[in-house]
């Protein structure tokens, strides 16, 4: 749960829990928490209880093809109301698709990696 730390580059630390089953919750940066809300083997769902945005997010591993090849889906569900203005949200969604996709680069890396 706290392997984000090297796809998001950030601190993490679990404060509750450990770090595997529904209920850990990892501290981000300091200021963060997330909660997993939901886990399979193959997937978890966190949410962000002090987020003012209703902040969900899911990491998944889900097979293409028999086994052999897999794809890593990473889904953000938040509320942009609170953003006010067409452009803050539009800006919050450009960084946000920016950091995520990274994210997933990075993660796509470790696992193609021997």
């Amino acid at each position: 749960y706290c392997d984000i730390a090297t796809w998001l580059k950030v601190n993490c630390v679990i404060t509750a829990g450990n770090g595997g089953s529904v209920g850990t919750n990892r501290l981000l940066n300091g200021n963060n928490n997330e909660i997993m809300v939901a886990a399979t083997p193959y997937s978890y769902s966190y949410t962000q209880p002090a987020s003012t945005i209703l902040y969900h997010g899911t990491l998944a591993v889900e097979p293409i093809d028999r086994g052999q090849h897999t794809k890593i889906v990473y889904t953000l569900f938040y509320d942009q109301a609170p953003l006010n203005t067409p452009e803050a949200k539009a800006e919050n969604r450009a960084s946000r698709t920016k950091r995520f996709s990274e994210a997933l680069d990075a993660m796509k890396q470790m696992a193609e990696s021997p």
